[in-house]
């Protein structure tokens, strides 16, 4: 009835899915394995792993929750050569992206300031154009000012010149009744 006691072993305590060394060793086999598969063949692993039910683990090392690097395959969360070919492609499309974004912007600006080269040339051939017609009518109205002087100075030169023949023929008057006394 009294059964000796017996220590627990700490293999007792581990569930049989818990990975132990050697089973670690035998997975590390297995990724080296998987890295070293040509891109076909992990195309396939991955088109067979998508068949698996997914992993239920989210990082505990509990019963059914430990990830094959096949299942990291799957999540792409283990660098393949293809994953490291998508990836490169995204980079090099993004990169094409921004490049061709860039250009598009350039593009714009110089529109733009082409645009505001037509504005500046057209607004500044306006005002060469009021400027010039202001400067005619500056002239116009300096040639109606001089005319206006012009035509005073000969009117007051004609009216001197009528006002010196009235005087001349005053004088003529004069002499000619100062000639008519002395007879």
């Amino acid at each position: 009835m009294n059964a000796p006691a017996q220590t627990p072993s700490p293999s007792d305590h581990q569930p049989s899915s818990y990975p132990t060394d050697d089973s670690r060793d035998s997975e590390h086999m297995s990724q080296c394995d998987i890295d070293q598969q040509n891109p076909s063949q992990i195309m396939h692993d991955n088109e067979m792993a998508n068949d698996m039910p997914p992993s239920t683990g989210q990082g505990n090392m509990g019963v059914g929750t430990h990830e094959t690097s096949q299942s990291l395959v799957i999540r792409d969360e283990y660098p393949t050569s293809q994953g490291h070919l998508q990836q490169s492609e995204i980079k090099q499309a993004r990169a094409d992206l921004w490049m061709a974004k860039e250009q598009v912007w350039m593009w714009e600006r110089d529109a733009e300031l082409r645009i505001r080269t037509r504005e500046a040339k057209t607004e500044v051939q306006m005002r060469a154009r009021e400027v010039k017609a202001e400067e005619r009518v500056r002239i116009a109205e300096e040639r109606v000012r001089i005319a206006e002087r012009q035509a005073w100075t000969w009117k007051t030169v004609e009216m001197v010149g009528l006002m010196m023949r009235e005087v001349h023929e005053g004088i003529r008057m004069l002499i000619a009744e100062a000639k008519q006394r002395r007879r």
